[in-house]
């Protein structure tokens, strides 16, 4: 990782068998992302953080 740039928090997750690399650089995002895809509701879940995501990215 570059030393110039402040080290993000890279989880990997498995949605519909494909690795996202995502980068959260804050620990309430690491949080909410980890209890959302742990959720009953997984694939509504899924679903609005894919739109989430592709806001962020």
């Amino acid at each position: 990782m570059p030393k110039n740039k402040k080290p993000d928090y890279i989880s990997v997750f498995t949605f519909s068998g494909l690795p996202h690399f995502v980068y959260l650089p804050e620990a309430p995002l690491k949080i909410f992302f980890t209890l959302s895809v742990m959720h009953p509701l997984h694939n509504t879940l899924k679903a609005l953080l894919h739109l989430g995501l592709m806001q962020l990215i």
